[in-house]
């Protein structure tokens, strides 16, 4: 449970975190050929993102992937693929692949999904990304993993349709095992809510915070907030 956690000032946090993103993907590209990395949506990144498009990296090297995706329309300013292309994908010569398309049912979204990851380089026969990108809520979740929701005890599929209830809301998520399996998590979040569910996770109080599995079980758990 060794926690790596830089707290910033929220003027300077954006340039800083882009700057850390930039350094750890040169680091990367210069052991591998490709390099594969999943991001998280929400409002906290894009910002980063934008900075980052502007960065001259060997853009064609990084295949990029979605931590989640709501099961919305593509025209909707909830799809995390959507904003995160607007701002980032559409600046750089990336790969970049989508969870949903518009005219597919979310089940089969899914399924995709998961064959898609299936090819990626594995460890112990788990899909590994170089590098994830993840938030928390102020409910403890993370990609779409929420309290309560049968995502939590998916141990042998990598992405699921997740429904959460209390969001009356369908959701597609990488599994706890991808994330695992990552060579570098790092967990981006603002906001003093959020610094208060962190103290939390490392304290000796049970909790049903999503997040937690992860603060357990991954070793060098990166976070950055305000």
């Amino acid at each position: 449970m060794k926690k790596i956690l830089k707290r910033l000032n929220e003027e300077t946090y954006n340039d800083f975190v882009c700057n850390e993103i930039e350094s750890k993907l040169r680091s990367l590209l210069g052991y591998s050929d490709i390099i594969n990395v999943a991001l998280s949506g929400g409002n906290t990144p894009l910002p980063i993102l934008k900075l980052l498009a502007k960065r001259k990296i060997e853009w064609n090297r990084i295949q990029f992937y979605l931590v989640d995706e709501r099961c919305v329309l593509h025209n909707s300013d909830q799809c995390n693929f959507t904003n995160i292309k607007r701002v980032f994908f559409d600046k750089i010569s990336s790969s970049a692949f989508p969870i949903t398309l518009n005219d597919e049912n979310y089940l089969k979204a899914s399924l995709k999904y998961n064959s898609l990851l299936d090819s990626l380089p594995k460890k112990d026969r788990i899909p590994q990304f170089d590098f994830i990108l993840l938030g928390m809520g102020d409910d403890g979740h993370t990609a779409s993993l929420f309290p309560e929701t049968k995502a939590l005890e998916e141990e042998n599929t990598w992405v699921v349709l997740n429904e959460v209830p209390q969001l009356e809301a369908l959701r597609i998520t990488i599994t706890y095992p991808v994330i695992l399996k990552a060579k570098n998590v790092w967990v981006l979040c603002k906001g003093s809510k959020k610094n208060e569910i962190i103290d939390n996770l490392y304290s000796v109080e049970s909790l049903n915070y999503p997040m937690l599995k992860i603060v357990q079980e991954y070793n060098n758990l990166n976070w950055f907030t305000t």
